[in-house]
């Protein structure tokens, strides 16, 4: 019943059907991109650190913060992270971070005139 509510407030769309269409739009979607690529950073952190064997204290130990800097972090709640910060943080983690620009896909265009 609550997935059928949801649908219904989505206009009978899944959730992933409407975040595809929010990617679409030319104005939601470099927000939605945004988003999307914080999450990924957060989820890849986490992964690089427990792949690691070490604990949020031991990597804060590292950094010469706090544990709770760290949780925060993960949980993507740091504010405003920069980027000698993940640098920081890869480094203590034995890794090292790769920025790269990627064009995005082009939406189609639209054919001019009328369908027959």
């Amino acid at each position: 019943m609550a997935r059928r509510k949801a649908a219904r407030a989505l206009g009978g769309m899944t959730t992933m059907e409407w975040v595809e269409a929010q990617r679409r739009d030319p104005v939601q979607g470099p927000l939605i991109e945004l988003e999307i690529a914080a999450m990924n950073l957060e989820q890849d952190l986490l992964a690089l650190r427990e792949k690691r064997g070490v604990t949020q204290a031991e990597l804060a130990a590292k950094l010469g913060v706090k544990q709770p800097v760290i949780s925060r972090i993960e949980r993507g709640q740091g504010q405003n992270l920069q980027l000698r910060t993940l640098v920081a943080i890869a480094a203590a983690l034995g890794a090292r971070v790769k920025i790269t620009f990627e064009p995005r896909a082009e939406p189609a265009k639209r054919r001019k005139g009328r369908a027959a």
